[in-house]
């Protein structure tokens, strides 16, 4: 009977040693290729997110300056959509203003030539009324 025999224990013995000898030397093995593998990882992966940023800046730069160019033109039509209201508001208060002095002259005029030939018969009439008396 070999399983309860010496011999049994001896191979059983040099197995494990064996085998405690050889596991840390695959382990080792087996990390050193993941390590390696991770590494080309790592540095592709730094690659990228370099050119990112290069290109986010890049693309930020541009994005900043098409903000600031679209801001520019919206101001300037802004300023020129205000600048068209105002003179037209101008011009109606103009308007407005120039009717209403005019009706208020007229109405003076109308007043003024009322009274004055009102005065003017009162003239006349005491005019006569002297040359009567003479």
């Amino acid at each position: 009977m070999y399983f309860g025999s010496v011999k049994f224990f001896k191979h059983l013995i040099i197995t494990v040693l064996v085998i405690l000898i050889l596991l840390p030397y695959v382990t080792l093995i087996v990390f050193g290729v993941k390590y390696t593998e991770i590494s080309k990882q790592l540095v592709n992966t730094q690659a990228s997110v370099s050119t990112s940023s290069e290109t986010l800046s890049k693309n930020m730069e541009t994005m900043h300056q098409q903000l600031n160019d679209s801001i520019a033109s919206q101001n300037t039509s802004l300023r020129d959509e205000l600048e068209s209201y105002i003179t037209d508001q101008a011009n109606e208060i103009n308007k407005q203003t120039n009717t209403a002095i005019n009706d208020k002259t007229n109405k003076l005029n109308e007043s003024i030539s009322s009274r004055i030939a009102g005065i003017q018969q009162q003239l006349k009439k005491y005019e006569s009324e002297q040359n009567g008396i003479k």
